[in-house]
């Protein structure tokens, strides 16, 4: 298995394309097809694709649509983080209320 193949294993369901995950492994020190040996590294990556999936609601191309559940995706990314200890902070949500005036 290469790190390519072990990071769309790991953020499966959710799909991201060729480019995007290549770029993730690139920054993250990793050859997208070497094989596969740092499932910290990976997961990592995995974490900053997920939460741009956070975003998104569903995407359709053709007759083809899919939509996503916001919760499923968080469930993923909260425990890849708590699995590598990673800050959760920003992932619950949660809005506090602030005055302006």
């Amino acid at each position: 298995m290469t790190n390519i193949e072990a990071l769309r294993a790991t953020v499966a369901p959710y799909e991201a394309d060729t480019t995007t995950l290549t770029k993730g492994l690139l920054d993250a020190g990793l050859d997208a097809d070497a094989t596969y040996g740092d499932e910290k590294k990976i997961d990592l990556v995995a974490i900053k694709i997920l939460q741009k999936a956070m975003m998104l609601t569903g995407e359709s191309e053709g007759g083809y649509s899919k939509s996503f559940s916001r919760d499923g995706v968080k469930s993923v990314l909260l425990m890849l983080c708590h699995k590598h200890g990673v800050s959760v902070e920003g992932l619950g949500g949660t809005i506090k209320a602030v005055r302006l005036w």
